[in-house]
């Protein structure tokens, strides 16, 4: 092909080779079938399709709807352009075109100078395994694992707001402790930012890891409210009412900004007053206070709910009150 193009047009330069990569085309339906029906290829290729501007095509055109078919086979665009990342992942796109799309963007390198430092710092950020189902995870949820820019909202708050993160919890045994018994083996968990799902079998520790959370994080509990540092439980003494397990073991629990929680036992009880850096909400707290009838535990949803808006209400615009019901008649008064 390049030989051919050579021929027709003296002016080309380069090798044959480059003038037929330059001018070689193929066929999207061809390959859309083979990828589908060869078992080779099946669940093993993403489709990305490279435009800038996919927001502004005029879709009705006969070059709009060429872009259309091949933007409905596509997983992915390959675009670091604002206006099209918003595009992609709006109903704009999701509607005529099955689903929201990730865009996804490279250092756009056309000379060593510019490796690994695309244009306007719009750095790629993928929020999964870097393998291929990772990326492939991407593509189910686009609004939550790709970002383009110098750094995502959430590492930035971080950045910032360190000592609201929990980076990891560790629990071990004292060194002077005689207890036999085999419990936690010196666990340490790193934990995710963001949302952390904690499963396993009945029994396997789950209520141990949360409400150990909660210990360290000095919430204001009562003993009913723990489900396994509980006196019938955990904290329970032996049959001679000597030995305590909660005493025997320390947890330690790590900040982000490097600090660490203050030395204390499993068996601690949280003394009045503290500083709760962590919320706990009980097994069963919001079952109950959502499904009773009874006037208190409506109080109580209703304490809880005001609690959760007003913690979302800036400093600045809470005019010196601490509760939303005294923001309320506060700004009620100044409208009256």
């Amino acid at each position: 092909l390049g030989r051919q193009r050579k021929g027709q047009f003296p002016k080309l330069l380069g090798s044959d080779m480059e003038q037929g990569c330059n001018a070689a085309t193929v066929d999207d339906e061809t390959i859309s079938m083979v990828l589908a029906s060869n078992s080779l290829f099946r669940g093993r290729y993403a489709v990305i399709l490279a435009e800038e501007s996919m927001g502004d095509l005029h879709w009705l055109s006969q070059s709009g709807h060429l872009r259309g078919v091949l933007l409905q086979k596509s997983d992915a665009i390959f675009s670091s352009n604002e206006k099209t990342r918003a595009w992609a992942l709006s109903a704009e796109c999701s509607e005529p075109f099955g689903a929201c799309k990730p865009c996804l963007w490279g250092s756009d390198a056309h000379d060593l100078d510019r490796m690994f430092e695309p244009a306007q710092q719009r750095y790629c950020w993928i929020k999964a395994d870097p393998l291929f189902s990772g990326l492939r995870q991407v593509m189910n949820e686009p609004h939550a694992r790709a970002y383009i820019g110098l750094l995502p909202p959430l590492l930035d708050e971080m950045n910032h707001q360190q000592r609201f993160f929990i980076e990891s919890i560790a629990i071990k045994k004292k060194a002077t402790s005689k207890l036999a018994e085999k419990w936690f083996d010196a666990t340490q968990f790193p934990l995710n930012p963001e949302m952390v799902a904690i499963i396993g079998n009945k029994g396997s520790g789950k209520s141990a890891l949360a409400d150990t959370l909660a210990l360290m994080g000095g919430c204001q509990l009562s003993e009913e409210e723990y489900g396994f540092l509980r006196a019938k439980r955990f904290r329970a003494k032996d049959a001679v009412g000597k030995v305590d397990r909660s005493g025997e073991f320390e947890p330690r629990v790590r900040w982000s900004n490097g600090e660490e929680s203050p030395f204390r036992s499993l068996s601690t009880v949280v003394s009045k007053g503290e500083v709760e850096r962590v919320k706990y909400l009980p097994q069963g707290y919001l079952e109950r206070i959502c499904n009773e009838r009874d006037e208190k535990s409506f109080t109580d949803f209703e304490q809880e709910l005001d609690r959760v808006i007003f913690s979302h209400v800036p400093h600045s615009d809470r005019l010196g009150r601490s509760t939303l019901a005294a923001l309320i008649v506060t700004l009620r008064a100044s409208t009256a």
